[in-house]
């Protein structure tokens, strides 16, 4: 299975970042890492790939 770098990469910057930071602000990251991550072109992809029941092609990847 192919997974986005964008959101591998997202989810890792998540880690690091949030677990050291009080819980409004951990929640405050998590909602702008969120939505970076889902306004990206692999999110794009990744919807459109599986509404056409295909594998996606992430544009991270190219």
């Amino acid at each position: 299975m192919t997974k986005s770098r964008t959101a591998v990469a997202t989810v890792k910057r998540a880690v690091r970042a949030l677990q050291d930071l009080p819980e409004d602000e951990a929640f405050r990251l998590e909602a702008e890492l969120g939505q970076q991550a889902f306004a990206s072109p692999d999110a794009r992809e990744g919807l459109a790939a599986f509404a056409a029941r295909r594998p996606p092609v992430f544009p991270s990847h190219g």
